[in-house]
């Protein structure tokens, strides 16, 4: 072999390893920018975890009084109702702020729930699982109660409790809010058909953005939050195969902290005030208890009839009001009549 071709074989030689040592570089310098990047994503949250942290918040709301707008609308057309609402934990009252022949109201202690009916006239014990008369759902299932029932709590409302499953599908924006997308498969307690699924959609504060249960979606909007993590405005569409054939809408208006704990009489017959000789029926016994008097149940309608009628301490001071408004117009008028008199006499 020549020297030519000893040096040329050698350059070869030199080349091709130099030529794997830079390809074993650039596959290390590709690995370790993979492991950076890796390392600077975040870590994906665990989907039960923010069903918990919506749970949390839910159940941690302060007591509160509103003012809330309901809007129904169906095949039998559109109906609106304005409601005042009250909530200290499970327990809550609902009145309707219409004219008193329609002021239907209910209230719920957390055991049973009392309800006055205008149209029937009487009062009703029942309890709250099947309640549908009028709205009296729990505020703090606002954004996840579908169909805005009584019945429905923070917990039957997710079912992923005891036995559920809850898968993070991805981080999508409803709204311009970011939002991880859980999807739920409810636990079997709740008694679902297979293939049954709950769709939420959860921001880092633990607000739902949306929820899909059962043909209906429930968005909710948080432009100025009540309290941290109750929506102001929440609409639940109702659809059939595809198609929207109803929606109902809660829209609060006003919203302030109760300070001082309400007495436990809101939350009873007493709270939601029926007229006296009201009859009171308890469904669930199916039994006429008695009849209301103002302050109680008694068992004769004429003991009621012959009670004094209550009137509430806002009513009072209202006529109180009145009647000194009465009063001081003719006794103006008096006073200025004698000292028109006193100026007219002769010196």
């Amino acid at each position: 072999m020549s020297y030519v071709e000893h040096f040329s074989g050698a350059y070869t030689s030199m080349k091709q390893y130099q030529l794997h040592v830079l390809c074993r570089l650039l596959i290390a310098v590709l690995i370790l920018c993979a492991q950076d990047k890796t390392q600077a994503q975040p870590a994906l949250p665990d989907p039960t975890l923010l069903l918990q942290g919506v749970v949390s918040s839910r159940l941690q709301f302060p007591a509160l009084e509103m003012e809330v707008e309901m809007e129904n609308s169906d095949s039998f057309g559109k109906h609106t109702a304005d409601y005042s609402i009250e909530f200290d934990g499970e327990r809550r009252r609902f009145r309707r702020l219409d004219p008193p022949g329609r002021a239907a109201r209910a209230a719920y202690d957390g055991r049973e729930i009392v309800c006055y009916d205008p149209s029937l006239q009487v009062a009703e014990k029942r309890f709250i699982d099947g309640y549908s008369r009028d709205f009296a759902f729990d505020p703090r299932t606002l954004g996840v109660n579908h169909y805005f029932l009584a019945p429905i709590t923070i917990h039957s409302a997710l079912q992923f409790e005891d036995g559920g499953a809850a898968v993070l599908v991805g981080k999508e924006l409803i709204s311009s809010n970011e939002t991880w997308h859980v999807k739920v498969t409810p636990s079997p307690k709740w008694n679902n058909p297979e293939g049954y699924f709950i769709d939420v959609w959860i921001d880092a504060q633990f607000r739902v953005h949306r929820y899909v249960q059962n043909g209906v979606e429930v968005v909710s909007y948080y432009n100025k939050d009540v309290v941290e993590g109750l929506p102001n405005k929440v609409i639940a569409t109702r659809k059939v195969n595809g198609a929207v054939n109803g929606y109902t809408s809660c829209v609060i208006r006003k919203a302030k902290l109760i300070k001082d704990r309400l007495p436990d009489s809101t939350w009873t017959i007493e709270g939601i005030n029926p007229p006296n000789s009201t009859p009171v029926h308890d469904i669930p016994s199916a039994a006429r208890v008695g009849y209301w008097d103002g302050t109680r149940v008694v068992a004769s309608f004429v003991e009621a009839q012959a009670a004094p009628v209550r009137v509430e301490k806002s009513k009072v001071w209202f006529f109180r009001i009145i009647l000194c408004l009465f009063a001081i117009a003719p006794v103006t008028f008096l006073v200025k009549r004698r000292l028109s008199r006193q100026g007219k006499r002769p010196a």
